[in-house]
């Protein structure tokens, strides 16, 4: 089947869940690992839907430009920083290049 193409989607996260979220140092961690292994995956997260129980879904679209990829790195890396004004002794560093 040539031409087809996906385009995003959805994902649900189980483990990024309301118990998780109780610590909420451990839940934004949790949440930049997933948003990493989503741009290894050429994948940008277009929004991350309400924590439950169940998880946290993230609906998400392929990443098909540079300009893209670019601005997928500059929202994880300003979720970094964000991460790191709250939590200074965490120190999280962002080293993610796209070919």
């Amino acid at each position: 089947m040539s031409g087809i193409r996906v385009m995003g989607g959805r994902m649900d996260y189980k483990p990024l869940n309301l118990n998780l979220m109780k610590n909420e140092k451990e839940f934004m961690v949790a949440k930049a690992h997933i948003w990493i292994s989503l741009l290894k995956k050429n994948m940008i997260p277009v929004s991350w839907y309400k924590t439950t129980k169940k998880g946290t879904g993230v609906k998400f679209e392929i990443i098909n430009s540079k300009e893209k990829a670019q601005s997928a790195i500059d929202g994880l890396r300003s979720y970094i920083d964000s991460v790191n004004t709250k939590y200074p002794e965490l120190k999280l560093e962002l080293d993610i290049k796209f070919n």
